[in-house]
């Protein structure tokens, strides 16, 4: 894989710019997102990741009629940054639309149950003297 392809591992995206997860949240020690997605092709299992298997922030859809879908969990995370919450519950529904050969059959209908969970950085502390 060629370097800054989609796949690359530590790579972040942020629209029009790629950078390093660091880079994107620089008071972010870990982060980890958990979701449940139901619909066609959902496995019905939990599923999650963390700030080492970022790879862009991206749920991707299991409908295999689905094109252009899942979640982006970019600005999800980024408001929760902003605001340093440290957990956050959210419910979305994909993005993509259900395909039959070119046609296009309506919106994916799959949704998912997302729980984010932010560890940060401590801040270090000024020494009084």
């Amino acid at each position: 894989m060629r370097k800054g392809s989609a796949g690359d591992s530590g790579d972040y995206l942020i629209p029009r710019e790629r950078v390093t997860f660091a880079q994107a949240f620089p008071t972010v020690e870990d982060v980890r997102v958990e979701w449940n997605e139901t619909g066609r092709g959902a496995d019905g299992k939990p599923h999650r990741f963390t700030r080492e298997y970022f790879q862009a922030g991206v749920i991707a859809c299991s409908n295999p009629l689905c094109d252009g879908g899942g979640v982006d969990t970019t600005s999800l995370i980024r408001d929760m940054a902003r605001e340093r919450k440290a957990d956050a519950e959210h419910f979305r529904v994909c993005r993509g639309a259900e395909k039959a050969g070119r046609r296009t059959r309506g919106p994916c209908n799959n949704s998912f149950d997302i729980t984010i969970h932010i560890d940060y950085k401590t801040e270090p502390q000024e020494e009084s003297g």
